[in-house]
């Protein structure tokens, strides 16, 4: 199965990371180009980005 989460926002990555350790394939799309452009949720972005591994 693959998971696909659009409109990643913070929750995003981290739902991605449940997944990817419960051993489902997931990919992760966010229009933005870097965790930093919204400002409201920039450290908890930052956080989870770090946290999930990137994808091939």
């Amino acid at each position: 199965m693959k998971v696909i989460v659009v409109g990643a926002g913070v929750g995003g990555p981290a739902l991605a990371n449940g997944l990817r350790g419960a051993g489902i394939d997931v990919a992760v799309y966010e229009r933005d180009q870097s965790p930093l452009i919204r400002r409201s949720s920039a450290a908890g972005a930052t956080a989870c980005t770090s946290a999930t591994p990137p994808t091939s």
